[in-house]
């Protein structure tokens, strides 16, 4: 994980399009319905893709009209609008192709530039909806964005950007699902990049059937040189400003590989906690789960993830709206020496938000 961002939140979240399109603090919305773009006389689009305030095209443009949006319906091959009121058009990504020679790959991503930075030091809430088509047999498993300050410009066609900032397995391929981030930005943030990473083949091994029934390292290479085209639908971009509110509420500890909270003033904490949000309904809540360095990466990412999904669990007992609770689990709590109680560390910390 780069350095640009302290805080990023995964969340599949439904029906909350209506919650956020009702923000007065939305600072950009990208819905594709109107858009400004270069259309050749076969109706391929032959420039970038001006929507709102912002600029897409393809990271590397080797076929302009690759990144497109098409103005028919979600129909079968592509994806159904699931649970979200989306419009008649989208953007339409294929992140990856065959090479004209037929032996390898070609990678791409969508590059978002935006009329006006971000800012250093604050707080955005992210969202968009997604769907992988499911017309199309192999087809990646993970999706990543990646935020930076400056253009990225990559090595080659068919290279992978690596490190992305938000990093997705796609669990539906029949419809639309929502992913959500909350944002903390150390440097202002003008370009935004959606598309696959190096990391899904070096986190997440994907089984090549073909060859083998083992899920492997060996079967994910031959996975991506055999990959069809893949295609990716992206709508509903929204990008929210959000200020945080003083908070007094204290970190939660955790056994040893244990994620669940027994403890009475823990949980009258987690009670107060849910007072708190009933009193000040425009707020959210942050819940960021954490591990000691004892246990490899994988488990404690899952680890820290579970010590958060705990909370907010008793938080839904309370009756807080699920759309106002975020959680991410982020591996390992880094200490500042080596001498720290590992206790310390198997925590989940809250931090409120205000829209």
């Amino acid at each position: 994980m780069n350095k640009l961002s302290h805080f990023l939140l995964l969340m599949f979240c439904l029906g909350s399009y209506y919650f956020l399109v009702a923000q007065a603090d939305t600072i950009y919305f990208f819905d594709f319905e109107e858009v400004d773009a270069e259309v050749t006389t076969q109706g391929n689009i032959n420039s970038s893709i001006k929507n709102n305030r912002g600029e897409f095209q393809d990271a590397v443009p080797r076929y302009p009209q690759r990144t497109v949006v098409y103005g028919n319906s979600h129909n079968y091959k592509n994806a159904e609008f699931g649970n979200y009121p989306v419009g008649r058009r989208y953007l339409f990504h294929s992140p990856t192709w065959e090479t004209p020679d037929k032996k390898g790959v070609s990678f791409n991503h969508i590059e978002l530039s935006l009329d006006s930075a971000l800012t250093e030091g604050t707080y955005y809430r992210f969202s968009f909806l997604i769907a992988n088509m499911k017309s199309h047999r192999y087809k990646p498993g993970h999706y990543g964005v990646k935020f930076s300050k400056d253009k990225i410009i990559k090595e080659s066609a068919g290279s992978l950007m690596s490190a992305p900032d938000i990093f997705f397995d796609f669990t539906n391929d029949d419809a639309f699902v929502e992913i959500q981030a909350i944002m903390f930005f150390e440097k202002p943030v003008r370009y935004i990049y959606f598309g696959m990473f190096s990391e899904d083949s070096v986190r997440v091994p994907k089984k090549f059937t073909h060859i083998s029934d083992k899920v492997s390292y060996a079967d994910t290479a031959a996975y991506y040189l055999m990959m069809k085209p893949t295609r990716v639908c992206l709508d509903n971009i929204f990008i929210q400003k959000l200020g945080v509110h003083e908070n007094n509420f204290k970190d939660i500890y955790f056994k040893l590989d244990d994620d669940q909270i027994t403890v009475q003033k823990d949980i009258a904490q987690i009670i107060a906690i849910a007072q708190k949000m009933k009193d000040l309904p425009d707020m959210y809540l942050l819940i960021q789960g954490y591990a000691d360095a004892s246990g490899a990466f994988l488990h404690n990412l899952d680890l820290s993830n579970r010590r958060a999904a705990s909370v907010k669990a008793l938080l839904l007992e309370q009756g807080i709206d699920e759309r106002r609770i975020v959680t991410i689990g982020k591996g390992i709590f880094q200490t500042k020496n080596d001498d720290s109680d590992p206790g310390s560390a198997r925590k989940v910390s809250f931090l409120l938000l205000q829209s």
